[in-house]
């Protein structure tokens, strides 16, 4: 499953009717781009943690307790991408008891945005395979897909790119932080760097299917951190401007929590 942490959770079209055929064109192009966009797999990211030597480090996802600070809808849609990396993050580190909890605040928003993805089945097949990392990521990416479908359909373009662009928020947020904490940093610094795709793509999705002043503030933050990968890609030897990239995941995550 593409997460934020390991890949992005949510690809869409954002084709809205308000928008001009041409402008609609274009942005349906842009979803079909994203989805070969070659991000980080699930296994690369594991693969990167193990060689930094990482360990899990608590206290960096968004506690559950948060859910009840979100009250819009375009906040509720950020937490539900937030929450989204934080439970593959969990599941990447076999963390079972947080697991249910995460998953159940997962379920709660899908609800409170009236989303109809198969709901009961896939939570009871979660519980069922929390022991088993592989059955679980698979599970929570067929989970994914159902809410993509339901998101089209019910053409709410402006909820999916925000949870898009929470989903990568917060990945890079969490990869971010075991940095800290790495023997070996460079595995995971080239992980943070690969972000730089799913980062551009979520710029394209936005500019075309957001319109509240809210997000445009976002985009624009968007659009400075991007220009900060972009330096940081081509010095890959300037720390000063890989650590300018850490610097501003974390303030653009605060910000969105």
């Amino acid at each position: 499953m593409a997460l934020a942490l390991a890949g992005t959770l949510f690809i869409m079209s954002c084709n809205q009717a308000s928008k001009s055929k041409a402008v609609t064109e274009d942005a349906t192009e842009i979803a079909k781009e994203s989805s070969q966009i070659p991000a980080p797999k699930l296994d690369e990211v594991v693969k990167a943690l193990n060689e930094s030597g990482a360990s899990f480090v608590f206290d960096i996802t968004n506690p559950t307790s948060s859910v009840s600070n979100y009250v819009s809808v375009r906040e509720k849609s950020l937490a539900l991408g937030v929450y989204g990396a934080d439970l593959a993050y969990l599941v990447i580190y076999h963390k079972q008891e947080e697991i249910d909890g995460y998953f159940n605040v997962y379920q709660q928003l899908i609800q409170e945005r009236e989303i109809k993805s198969v709901g009961a089945e896939i939570l009871n097949r979660v519980r069922q395979n929390l022991t088993n990392k592989d059955s679980l990521m698979n599970i929570l990416g067929q989970y994914n897909i159902k809410l993509n479908e339901d998101l089209n359909q019910s053409e709410r373009y402006n909820i999916a790119t925000n949870i898009l662009a929470g989903s990568t928020i917060e990945g890079m947020y969490l990869i971010q932080q075991t940095f800290e904490f790495a023997s070996d940093k460079k595995p995971l610094q080239e992980i943070i760097l690969k972000r730089k795709e799913a980062l551009s793509n979520v710029i394209k999705l936005m500019s075309f299917a957001s319109d509240s002043t809210e997000d445009g503030s976002l985009l624009e933050e968007l659009k400075a951190l991007d220009a900060q990968f972009d330096k940081a890609i081509a010095n890959p030897t300037d720390e000063e401007a890989a650590q300018a990239v850490r610097n501003s995941i974390k303030v653009l995550r605060s910000k969105i929590v």
